[in-house]
């Protein structure tokens, strides 16, 4: 077992062209291989689509989840893992909009085989 970080990183805001699971997944492809050209690293994720409820959150309004694990053995290092994940974050909030963003961070344990 491997200590290591797990992220999960909700963009919110009201569904439309710019702003969908397909959109979010696509512009993540596009954002995460613009900095895997500038830093050598490529955030791989999961992505999907949960229904938002909140205070004065209308019906068509929904989060977007990315939840992703640094591998400690292609990446040891957490800093720099962090810092272009946030690269890739923002590059995504630009293109959508700049909707709500928040990254939760965890740390677990992981196998890997």
């Amino acid at each position: 077992m491997y200590s290591t970080e797990k992220y999960e990183i909700s963009f919110a805001g009201v569904r439309d062209n710019r702003f969908n699971l397909n959109a979010v997944t696509s512009i993540w492809r596009l954002a995460a291989n613009t900095a895997e050209g500038e830093t050598g690293l490529y955030i791989n994720a999961q992505i999907e689509e949960r229904n938002l409820v909140c205070h004065n959150c209308c019906v068509s309004e929904i989060a977007i989840v990315a939840t992703v694990v640094r591998n400690p053995i292609s990446e040891p290092n957490d800093n720099f893992f962090y810092e272009v994940l946030q690269h890739v974050v923002d590059l995504i909030r630009e293109t959508v909009g700049n909707v709500s963003t928040t990254i939760i961070k965890a740390l677990v344990e992981v196998a890997i085989r």
